[in-house]
């Protein structure tokens, strides 16, 4: 990353969805701070801490950054070998002999057990790189109105505890009240840690596993999670209660999160703990040794509940962490466990042992009615007649269904056509370079330009159908039978170009995205994304699975449109009507793997073309408008347990808002957001400061140097 010497960070955001904004000569460092900031508290040759709030005698060399939490640099630099980076024995240690992080002791391993450099798979997903020039600038910044976080709102900042285990590869973020252990077997090597929290009565393990040859996906290893389960005595009743959230992590990695499994009443769940950690590596509890020691009491009358995420890291390796309480205890508000048992599993907690984190934090005040903008790109040809009937006549009721949500809404139709695209000066520079270079000729411009004339109807290059943004549900339904019926398919696309073109924001202009509004992006189609499937040949069709150097190359592909939807006055998730892998739909042509890919990204969610009733994902629509409006949506991949909120004013004298799910705050991991119940809920007029820690994303996992950036090399598994 870059860093500015001649401005401070300027942390900014817009009401609703979080609209933050930084300046491009502000960019983050680890410490979040400018080099003003850091220089007028600290003398030279140190380096602030925002999370300590200390001075550190520390200067990094080039290549390196600042890293708060360990007090170390850390990144790359021309004259590191991996013997500097990576310790052959299992605790990594500073200069000093110091082991920062790590708890416990780790038993021996050969490291080429895990980081093998030799014949392995392509990770199962690449991260994207960092965009050297930091967050997009708003096209506009004046047409907004924002509110500045400060450096010192970042200051009452705590590092999480963490569970650091080198030899399995996993970093957990977890609350300062959870204690952990090494499992030290006396058979063989294992990496895995033991936690619990007695205050409020959980406990659980994380473990580095190797899946079977047929476990190709987090939900398979997860199936046989449940058969492993059953197959513990005591146990045979147990049942899948939810099948979890699939997704990708903050890392890029394949998962599963927030699924349970409903174990037996009176089953303790400390002895659950142990006795399933032991039948997942087929030893016995008493192989299995560890130092804590609590005994949880078993509920005679309710059932104790398995809570857990897999993580697939690559074909050799799994993490998965599993949570145990009984029911009771998870339904009690007066504790903590529900929250802090969904912080482990939900995706968040989780990261490489080598992963650092950034201090981060947004504003905003409260107004009295919530702003959405929807606009929906509509695949119209001739295969989508029905769902194109059924969505309009369904306009009526969705219009009710969004104005039960409480919010202000507005809905923007446009069509997936496309022409000369490079060339059009109603779409910004921003946009247009997403597309490929030579582009903007229409039909006959050659055939490296994956874009062609519509043959009848509006919509081109995203316009808005009508030219504006309505509320009016018949006006919607005729806008939907407006479409163009050309065989383009650019649905994804000409959506993104329809925010592109109501872009800046702006009040008192129906053709714009409001100031103060979020934006949800719906696509409808039966087939992939026209230049996600020119590009990339492989993703037509009914072709289920993509291998690793495929996942790869569409998750790089798509990356940069992933960005722009993450831009800061965008922010926009996307939900869709799509044949959705995994599934059969006999009615649409491809299996759309490249808009599924960014509904995951991007928070959205998607629903099969092919279903019956294909409304049911609009209702999931205005079902977000709510959940989306009730909260304040975050930037970057947080750290659940480092969320703060305070209240500013007169009256509130800065105050803290508790955690809690009845009154206070909490985080909502789905949609990355800050939600508030009860009476100490912010209220109109009300200015919201939220500081929190964020993942960097530093860790690139790789097979060949190729997958790395130009000054890393491949080293054990891990560019660096």
């Amino acid at each position: 990353m870059k860093i500015n010497t001649s401005r401070s960070l300027h942390t900014s955001v817009r009401r609703h969805l979080t609209r933050a904004l930084f300046t491009s000569a502000a960019i983050l460092l680890f410490a979040a701070c400018s080099d003003d900031v850091q220089n007028e508290q600290c003398p030279v040759g140190e380096q602030l801490n925002p999370i300590q709030n200390v001075c550190v005698p520390i200067v990094c060399p080039s290549g390196q950054q600042f890293n708060p939490i360990t007090n170390q640099c850390s990144g790359t630099s021309g004259n590191l070998d991996a013997g500097d980076l990576l310790d052959t024995d299992d605790n990594p240690t500073d200069d000093a002999g110091n082991t920062p992080n790590d708890t416990g002791n780790n038993p021996p391993h050969d490291t080429g057990n895990f980081f093998d450099t030799g014949d392995q798979d392509v990770p199962d997903a690449a991260p994207p790189e960092e965009d050297a020039s930091g967050p997009f600038q708003p096209q506009d910044p004046n047409t907004a109105q924002y509110h500045s976080c400060t450096s010192a709102d970042t200051r009452s900042l705590t590092a999480p505890n963490f569970i650091t285990n080198i030899s399995g590869n996993y970093l957990l973020a977890t609350e300062h009240s959870l204690t952990s252990a090494r499992v030290m077997p006396t058979v063989g090597n294992l990496a895995a840690d033991v936690f619990e929290d007695p205050q409020n009565k959980f406990t659980g393990f994380v473990a580095t596993l190797a899946p079977t040859s047929a476990q190709t996906t987090p939900a398979l290893i997860s199936q046989h999670l449940l058969t492993t389960v059953k197959n513990v005595t005591g146990l045979n009743a147990a049942s899948q209660l939810n099948p979890g959230r699939q997704m990708l992590t903050h890392d890029q990695m394949s998962a599963v999160v927030s699924a349970t499994i409903q174990l037996p009443a009176g089953t303790a769940p400390h002895v659950a703990r142990d006795e399933i950690l032991a039948r997942l590596v087929g030893l016995s509890p008493q192989q299995l040794p560890h130092g804590l020691t609590t005994n949880f009491a078993a509920d005679p009358s309710a059932p104790t509940v398995l809570t857990y995420q897999i993580v697939r890291r690559n074909h050799e390796h799994y993490v998965i962490v599993a949570t145990f309480a009984t029911q009771s205890d998870l339904n009690n508000n007066a504790l903590k466990t529900r929250l802090h048992v969904g912080d482990l599993t939900s995706g968040t907690a989780l990261a490489f042992a080598e992963e650092t984190m950034t201090d981060q934090c947004i504003s905003y005040t409260i107004r009295d009615t919530n702003e959405v903008d929807i606009i929906i790109s509509l695949d119209a040809s001739g295969s989508m007649d029905a769902v194109q009937s059924a969505l309009a006549g369904f306009s009526q009721e969705f219009t009710q269904l969004l104005d039960a949500a409480g919010v202000d809404w507005r809905i923007g139709i446009t069509g997936v056509d496309c022409s000369n695209i490079k060339t059009d000066n109603g779409l910004s520079e921003e946009y247009r370079s997403l597309w490929p270079e030579g582009g903007g000729g229409g039909v006959f411009g050659g055939l490296d330009v994956p874009c062609k004339e519509p043959f009848s109807g509006s919509g081109n290059n995203g316009k808005l159908i009508g030219g504006n943004f309505t509320r009016d549900a018949q006006e919607i339904a005729r806008r939907m039978g407006r479409v163009s019926t050309s065989a383009s398919e650019y649905t994804l696309t000409m959506g993104v170009a329809a925010i592109d073109r109501s872009l800046p924001r702006a009040d008192n202009a129906d053709n714009k995205i409001r100031t103060n509004a979020a934006v949800i992006l719906v696509v409808v189609t039966d087939e992939n994304e026209q230049l996600f499937k020119t590009e990339l040949s492989f993703i037509g069709g009914s072709n289920q699975n993509l291998s690793a150097a495929q996942r790869t190359q569409l998750e790089n592909y798509t990356a940069p449109w992933i960005e722009y939807l993450h831009r800061t006055d965008v922010d926009a998730p996307v939900f869709g009507l799509y044949w959705v892998p995994g599934q059969s739909c006999s009615g649409a042509t491809d299996v759309a793997h490249g808009i599924h890919h960014i509904v995951q990204q991007t928070g959205g969610q998607g629903g099969s073309v092919c279903q019956p009733d294909v409304t049911t994902t609009f209702r999931d629509v205005a079902d977000a408008t709510r959940d989306l409006s009730a909260g304040l949506r975050l930037i970057g991949p947080t750290v659940a347990t480092s969320v703060q909120v305070l209240k500013e004013g007169p009256a509130n004298a800065n105050s803290r808002l508790n955690r809690s799910a009845t009154d206070g705050f909490d985080f909502d991991a789905t949609n990355n957001s800050v939600v508030f119940h009860g009476p100490s809920a912010p209220q109109v007029d009300e200015r919201i400061v939220v500081p929190y820690l964020r993942w960097n994303r530093t860790i690139i996992p790789c097979t060949s140097t190729d997958q790395c950036s130009d000054n890393q090399k491949c080293t054990a598994g891990i560019c660096r």
